[in-house]
C-alpha cells in the first residue's frame, strides 16, 4: 500500500460536545494527524494574542497529545504561557487564566475517510480555525513522550518498537504536562530516507514573561529536530539519529533540565515517500521552483520563523505555519513584537496561502500559494515577495513509487 497524504480544513466547536469532522471523501482510514490551529476565528482574523498550537494524533493506536504557547496583546508587563498534553489533540490557554485553565480543549476520534474533532470544553465564544495533514498508508505509527534528562549522550526511544521513516516533534520546553509561565515552543520533522540518511530542521519561538519592555525572538535549525530557545539564546537543541528497528535517537547539545518532547513517528510505506529541507523565501513575485524532492507530493508543508540566518536567534517574534495538497491551502502565521512597552501580539490564518510571512510588527512581509505539485518537487507563486531570503523549513509527503 503506498503512503497518500491530504490536507483537511474547518472550524473548530465552540459547544462542549460539539463537533467537526475534517474529511476527504474516498481517501480512507487515517493512519496518522498533524494538527495546526491557533486564536484566529471565524469573527476575528486577525486576532489579538499570539497562540499556536500543534497537535498529533496517531490512529493506529488512538493517541494524541498537543503543544502550545501564548502570549497576551495590549499588556504593560508580557504575560505568557505555555502547555503540553497527552490527553488532547488540541488544548488552548490563556496567559490572563491560571496555568491549568483552558480557553478550549479537544479530542482526535476516527470517521470514514478522516478525523472527527470534539469539543470536550469551551469558553471562546468563537469557531476557531483548524488545518490537519491526513497521512494514509503508513505501515506504523507511534505516538509517544521522551524525557531526554540532563546529559549530552544521545537518548535511545524505543518505545515505537520499528523503524520510523518521518518523525514530527513537538516541545514547551518543561517536564510536566501542566503549562508554565513563558512562551517558549519548538516544532520540527525529521526524514530518514532508504540509505539512512536522516534530513532534519526545527523552527522555535519565545517571549520572556513579566517583563516591562518584551523579549521575543524566533529560531530555524537544519541539524537538529527540537529544541528550546528562550531569551535571545539557544538553551539546548537536539539531534534525530540511530534509526534502526527499535526506533530511533536525539542527542542533545547541553542538559535539558530533564525536558519532554513528545513525538509522533511514522513508518512509511516506503522511506522515500517524504522528503525535509530547508528552502528560502523568494524576493521576487510570480513562480519559485523547489526540486530534488524525489517524487510528486501529495502535501507540501512549511514551518518558518522571519530570519535569513540558520541556527541563530532573531529577535523578532513570528512564527508561520502553512500546509497545501493543490487543492486546500491553509496558513498560519503567530507574531509577538520584540522590544515594545505594550505588548503587540497577533494570530492570523489565511485560507488560500501555502505560507504569509508577518513581521512581529503585523506587517505581511511575504505571501505565497502552491502553484503546481511537479515531478520531483513543487513550485511556490509569490502574490508578494519576500523582502530577504527568509529561511524555511519545508517538507512532503507522497509516493515515491508512483510516477512524476
Amino acid at each position: 500500500m503506498a503512503t497518500k497524504s491530504v490536507i483537511v480544513s474547518g472550524l473548530l466547536s465552540n459547544t462542549a460536545n460539539g463537533t467537526v469532522d475534517l474529511t476527504s471523501p474516498g481517501f480512507g482510514a487515517i493512519d496518522a494527524a498533524i494538527i495546526i490551529t491557533s486564536y484566529a476565528n471565524s469573527t476575528t482574523n486577525p486576532q489579538t494574542h499570539a497562540h499556536i498550537t500543534a497537535g498529533f494524533w496517531d490512529g493506529v493506536n488512538s493517541t494524541q497529545a498537543s503543544a502550545n504557547a501564548f502570549s497576551a496583546n495590549g499588556d504593560a508587563t508580557t504575560n505568557t504561557k505555555r502547555n503540553r498534553s497527552t490527553t488532547y489533540a488540541i488544548s488552548q490557554h490563556s496567559a490572563v487564566e491560571s496555568d491549568v485553565t483552558y480557553t478550549t480543549q479537544n479530542t482526535v476520534t476516527a470517521v470514514t475517510d478522516g478525523i472527527r474533532i470534539t469539543t470536550t470544553f469551551d469558553n471562546t465564544g468563537v469557531q476557531r480555525y483548524v488545518t490537519a495533514i491526513l497521512i494514509n498508508g503508513a505501515t506504523d505509527v507511534h505516538l509517544g513522550s521522551q524525557n531526554l534528562g540532563t546529559g549530552t549522550s544521545a537518548v535511545d526511544i524505543t518505545a515505537p518498537g520499528f523503524k520510523p521513516s518521518l518523525v514530527f516533534i513537538t516541545t514547551v520546553g518543561n517536564n510536566t504536562t501542566i503549562g508554565g509561565s513563558q512562551n517558549i515552543f519548538s516544532v520540527g520533522v525529521a526524514h530518514n530516507d532508504s540509505t539512512d540518511t536522516v534530513t532534519q530542521g526545527y523552527v522555535a519561538m519565545y517571549s520572556v514573561d513579566n517583563l516591562s519592555t518584551s523579549v521575543t525572538g524566533s529560531y530555524i535549525s537544519n541539524s537538529n529536530t527540537v529544541g528550546q530557545v528562550y531569551n535571545d539564546s539557544v538553551s539546548w537543541e537536539a539531534s534525530a539519529g540511530s534509526f534502526d528497528a527499535s526506533g530511533f535517537s536525539l542527542t542533545p547539545s547541553a542538559s535539558t533540565g530533564s525536558d519532554i518532547v513528545d513525538y509522533l513517528a511514522i513508518e512509511l510505506a516506503d522511506p522515500d515517500d517524504a522528503w525535509v529541507d530547508v528552502i528560502t523565501a523568494a524576493t521576487s513575485t510570480g513562480n519559485d521552483a523547489t526540486t530534488g524532492v524525489g517524487f510528486q507530493p501529495d502535501i507540501v508543508g512549511l514551518f518558518a520563523p522571519l530570519t535569513t540566518t540558520l541556527d541563530s536567534v532573531t529577535q523578532t517574534g513570528s512564527l508561520h505555519a502553512g500546509v497545501s495538497d493543490g487543492t486546500t491551502d491553509n496558513a498560519y502565521s503567530v507574531t509577538d513584537e520584540d522590544n515594545v512597552a505594550t505588548t503587540a501580539t497577533s494570530s492570523a490564518h489565511y485560507a488560500n496561502n501555502i505560507i504569509v510571512l508577518v513581521d512581529d510588527d503585523g506587517t505581511q512581509n511575504a505571501a505565497a500559494t502552491l502553484n503546481s505539485l511537479d515531478s520531483d518537487g513543487f513550485t511556490l507563486n509569490y502574490s508578494d515577495a519576500a523582502s530577504s531570503a527568509w529561511q524555511m523549513l519545508a517538507f512532503a509527503i507522497g509516493d515515491s513509487g508512483a510516477a512524476g
